[in-house]
């Protein structure tokens, strides 16, 4: 296991995620998180307690048994549960690596010219990505059937499929970069 998922039930968990929060540096959200800056090298992802298709792929990467490239790294994860029964009133509280986004909100490239048919690289791995967990039956890419850590990360995906019943949300907002490497950072539909 790569990291734990601490759970607690509390009268006010929204007072007690923006606790984690507070004085920190917000980066941007997503429909159903806010990312905040925590030092350097950390981000502090704070979610909605109903988005349970993130909750289940947090819960299917602390089941591995190594770090894997293709994956975000976890450091710490806290669930305040609002014991007023509201899962919407509920928070995920995520601490990871801080990743690069490759792309604005857009989905366009906003690199330089010299490192273009990188991130073209990049746009074009995440439409297999997407197209192979959405179509597992069609045919793998041999660039996907020859990285088993790739093949691993998807394994994940699955299984956070099948625990949450909910299908993929991969799409420019959900794919970063850690240094060169293409990061699937929230694959799991709300």
């Amino acid at each position: 296991m790569l990291f734990n998922i601490e759970i607690t039930e509390t009268n006010s968990a929204e007072h007690e995620a923006d606790e984690l929060v507070d004085g920190l540096q917000r980066l941007g959200n997503g429909c159903f998180a806010t990312a905040y800056a925590s030092g350097r090298d950390q981000v502090i992802k704070v979610s909605v307690g109903n988005d349970w298709g993130y909750m289940s792929f947090l819960e299917a990467m602390s089941r591995m048994k190594s770090q894997n490239p293709w994956l975000p790294r976890i450091h710490w994860v806290r669930v305040f549960m609002d014991r007023s029964g509201c899962e919407r009133d509920s928070r995920i509280v995520t601490c990871l690596e801080r990743l690069e986004r490759p792309w604005n909100e857009c989905g366009e490239v906003e690199v330089s010219q010299k490192n273009a048919p990188l991130w073209q690289v990049y746009a074009t791995m995440c439409r297999e990505i997407e197209g192979h967990v959405d179509r597992p039956e069609t045919r793998q890419q041999d660039w996907i059937k020859q990285n088993p850590q790739l093949r691993e990360a998807l394994a994940v995906i699955h299984v956070a499929m099948a625990s949450s019943g909910r299908g993929t949300d991969l799409h420019h907002g959900n794919f970063m970069v850690r240094g060169r490497q293409l990061v699937i950072t929230d694959p799991i539909g709300f």
